[in-house]
């Protein structure tokens, strides 16, 4: 136990803390520029989620009123939520952290938002180098929770280094932790109760906590007193793979993309690792002069196999071609998988059963002669999309 609380006093912890980070994943397709994240501001279920920090120093506050945040910023851009594609900016900010340190883990919880990732083992000084160009906060202590904390308090694109904790804690207000997901009411009950700083919350024991505040208790506690040997961060393993192709073609059909598509499609079947399944994927289309956009997908289970990742490839394909701001030529194609997580083997029924679909059938066949049809294979390899059906009358 020594060695080990050795080394983690040699090493200490940073943490790298993007509130905007919604945002920013909103804007993160190939050709978007600085400018265009300036005012975008994320939302769902008529809340905002997220916004540019731009937007934030202005008095955007998460959780505010979608109407409320229209009648304040009518110039910015309101996208709604798309968590394929936040999961696919995660994984690309890990891979550029990845450089610096292979000891990076990503904190993922309910009452964390935006984007928080803990390293170690890294330079402070080229930690610093990257806050300022993603106006990201970052915290560096000998603890985790510590440097969590100081990565809270700090100013965007600043490093905020806590060599004395307790000189921290005295000017740090606990209003503060209602961006870490601790309630209005316990934070106002720590107020009544004259609760003003880190400190002072520090000095309540977890038997206190927990008998006031239940498990919201229990992360107050673990927040400020972290256990005094914490684990080593383990190597990151990436959790996404991306094969591209280089192409000049000026924009046309679906068609015309196929050939080069297939083969990302089998090219990211064949790297990827035994036994791991994406979750979601992502195309970018670049074109001549570094324009471009990128759309991401969810995959629903099973999401093995290559041609359960054809279709929706090629879904991504026609909303990206179609929403390509000139026609220039397209000069390359990049398919991401991601998510990927070992399968998890479900054995299910081929055809679901459906016992009352002859009584519906007949009673609309009586009501509707001649008017109902059914879809009927005609060929097993057409020339165009729409000859491989034709239409077959539904009788009795």
């Amino acid at each position: 136990m020594a060695t080990r609380a050795s080394s983690s006093s040699a090493q200490p912890f940073g943490c790298l803390y993007m509130p905007h980070f919604a945002a920013w994943a909103a804007a993160a397709g190939p050709g978007e520029r600085e400018a265009s994240r300036q005012a975008i501001i994320v939302h769902e279920r008529n809340r905002v989620c997220a916004g540019s920090p731009a937007l934030r120093e202005r008095g955007l506050v998460p959780g505010m009123s979608l109407p409320r945040a229209r009648m304040l910023f009518p110039q910015a851009r309101f996208v709604p939520r798309d968590l394929p594609a936040e999961e696919a900016y995660a994984e690309e900010l890990c891979a550029r952290l990845y450089p610096l340190t292979p000891q990076l883990a990503r904190q993922e919880a309910p009452w964390l938002p935006g984007f928080w990732v803990v390293l170690q083992g890294l330079d402070p000084a080229a930690f610093q180098a990257v806050l300022p160009a993603w106006h990201a906060q970052g915290g560096w202590a000998r603890f985790p929770a510590h440097a969590m904390l100081a990565a809270l308090c700090a100013p965007p694109g600043q490093l905020r280094l806590l060599a004395t904790p307790a000189a921290f804690f005295r000017t740090a207000a606990v209003q503060r932790l209602a961006e870490v997901g601790i309630s209005p009411r316990t934070l106002a009950l720590l107020h009544w109760c004259g609760v003003r700083t880190l400190a002072d919350l520090q000095r309540l024991t977890r038997p206190q906590l927990q008998a006031q505040f239940g498990t919201e208790g229990s992360r107050l506690f673990a927040w400020l007193h972290p256990a005094p040997h914490p684990p080593q961060i383990p190597a990151y393993m990436p959790r996404s793979l991306t094969v591209a192709c280089t192409c000049c073609w000026t924009p046309g059909t679906v068609l015309d993309f196929h050939p080069w598509l297939g083969a990302l499609v089998r090219a990211a079947d064949e790297r990827r690792p035994a036994g791991f399944v994406p979750t979601w994927i992502r195309l970018a289309v670049t074109q001549r002069g570094a324009g471009g956009v990128a759309r991401v997908r969810a995959l629903k289970p099973p999401y093995a196999g290559t041609a359960t990742l054809q279709g929706p490839a090629t879904y991504l394909l026609t909303q990206a071609l179609a929403a390509l701001p000139a026609p220039v030529p397209v000069t390359r194609l990049a398919l991401t998988v991601g998510g990927l997580r070992r399968a998890v083997p479900v054995q299910e029924s081929l055809f679901r059963r459906r016992p009352s679909w002859e009584t519906v059938r007949q009673h609309l066949v009586r009501r509707f002669p001649q008017r109902l049809f059914r879809p009927r294979r005609t060929t097993d390899a057409p020339f165009l999309p729409e000859e491989e059906f034709s239409l077959a009358a539904l009788d009795e």
